[in-house]
């Protein structure tokens, strides 16, 4: 009697459809172990960022990073938070690029969300020939033209203002800190409807670094939908634009009201 040593087509066939099935079961649990890694790799950054800016101030008499040599502490629009370098006299470094510039924070990746997707916030298109450097790439011909161009970050860097109508950093010194303050806090920007911009999608949140030094994870949906629906308020200087970003930093602040 022959005994069978090899499987049949239709057997090989079987076994084929059983693991395609077990992978589609286990597809979105490692989609949302990943998204949690992601989470957690860019809850270090932001607690880096707090203390590289904590060894920052210790060297400058207790002054934050500033906006930029030019405007100090004047952020204006509310997108100017998350500029890292601009090629224009004056205003090369901003924000989180004083860290970088004063080797407080050497590693460029630390700049970037790891679940950051948006072509204008990666790691990655800044990083030829090294970082940091212009993404030519994205920006548009006519601003190329005007000969200025930025590196931008995924994070935005102490994003309150005092008021509606003064839009200095509401926070300058590092003693100045508290409870209430958002050191850098996940990218608030103008999302599409997949979420592209978002650095934690799948998640729906954003992390929070804290004037104490604690990281939060803020969930909240109607923020999101807001950011959806308000495409350009990050980058606007009117009144609306103005209410709009602080309405989102309040909700970022006080997550629980």
């Amino acid at each position: 009697m022959n005994s069978r040593t090899a499987f049949t087509v239709v057997e090989l066939l079987v076994v084929v459809a059983i693991i395609m099935v077990l992978l589609a079961l286990l597809a979105p649990a490692i989609d949302k172990a990943l998204q949690s890694t992601e989470k957690v790799r860019c809850a270090a950054n932001v607690q880096a960022h707090y203390v590289s800016v904590y060894q920052y101030a210790a060297d400058q008499r207790k002054q934050l990073p500033p906006l930029n040599d030019d405007d100090g502490h004047n952020q204006q629009a509310g997108s100017w938070s998350r500029i890292f370098r601009y090629n224009v006299a004056g205003k090369e470094w901003w924000n989180l690029g004083y860290l970088w510039r004063g080797r407080y924070l050497p590693a460029g990746q630390g700049f970037y969300c790891p679940g950051q997707q948006h072509p204008a916030f990666r790691y990655q298109d800044y990083a030829s020939p090294t970082f940091p450097s212009y993404n030519t790439t994205w920006d548009s011909p006519a601003t190329l033209a005007t000969g200025s161009t930025a590196v931008r970050l995924s994070y935005n860097f102490n994003p309150i203002a005092i008021s509606l109508t003064n839009r200095t950093h509401r926070y300058r010194r590092f003693d100045q800190l508290d409870s209430y303050a958002i050191t850098t806090v996940d990218l608030v920007e103008g999302v599409t409807a997949d979420g592209l911009g978002l650095g934690h999608p799948e998640l729906g949140g954003f992390n929070v670094g804290r004037g104490n030094g604690s990281v939060d994870f803020v969930v909240d949906p109607t923020m999101i939908e807001d950011m959806r629906n308000n495409r350009t308020f990050s980058g606007g200087t009117s009144a609306a634009d103005y209410l709009m970003w602080d309405s989102i930093m309040n909700r970022l602040v006080y997550p629980n009201r």
